[in-house]
């Protein structure tokens, strides 16, 4: 399963790969010693699964491997490997449920037009506006709790979008303050909106 990595995955992975020594490139998974062309950069827990891009979820693998192991974890991989027929059946069920997901994703959201961009928000948004065209009460003068932000923030790294929009009326907002806050902390540079009457 293919993974579309942002420009600074991107860097990660270089410079994960960079750093290892060229008597150091064995694949993780059948110790296959490999030149510098042949070695590949895999996510030990995948992306598409929820894995980071970091140097903890990094290894160095060869591309039949890589490409082998697709969806699955790297213990589920190394548990089963030998076991081709048992390798596909689990690979299959974990694709399945990730589509099963993606479907629901794409389900609770839509694409709306920020910019000349698409731009997915939850379904029931009505718009995208500038950060900066919004204004703060004076009621959420006190920034929301960490935990809040958090909450929210996982659900952005995992889906791709903010959960919820922020209810506005005009230009002031009604509800949905920390998702405001965490959308100048991500430097989005728009917020998905529901205009209120």
């Amino acid at each position: 399963m293919r993974d579309n990595y942002n420009c600074e995955d991107s860097k990660i992975l270089k410079r994960f790969k960079d750093s290892i020594s060229d008597s150091l490139l064995i694949c993780k998974y059948c110790g296959t010693t490999l030149k510098r062309d042949e070695a590949t950069v895999d996510h030990l827990f995948p992306v598409c699964r929820g894995g980071k891009t970091n140097e903890k979820n990094l290894c160095i693998s060869c591309k039949p491997c890589n490409r082998e192991k697709d969806c699955l974890t790297d213990e589920e991989y190394i548990s089963i490997k030998d076991n081709k027929e048992e390798l596909y059946e689990l690979r299959n069920e974990v694709r399945t449920e990730l589509e099963a997901i993606r479907r629901i994703r794409m389900s609770e959201s839509k694409n709306l037009r920020f910019k000349g961009q698409k731009i997915r928000v939850p379904k029931d948004a009505n718009g995208i506006v500038k950060i900066s065209d919004l204004s703060i009460p004076s009621v959420f003068s006190d920034l929301p709790k960490e935990s809040k932000i958090q909450q929210l923030r996982n659900f952005y790294e995992k889906f791709g979008r903010i959960d919820k929009p922020v209810q506005v009326k005009g230009r002031l907002i009604v509800n949905g303050y920390a998702r405001y806050v965490l959308c100048q902390e991500l430097n989005l540079g728009y917020v998905p909106i529901k205009r209120l009457q």
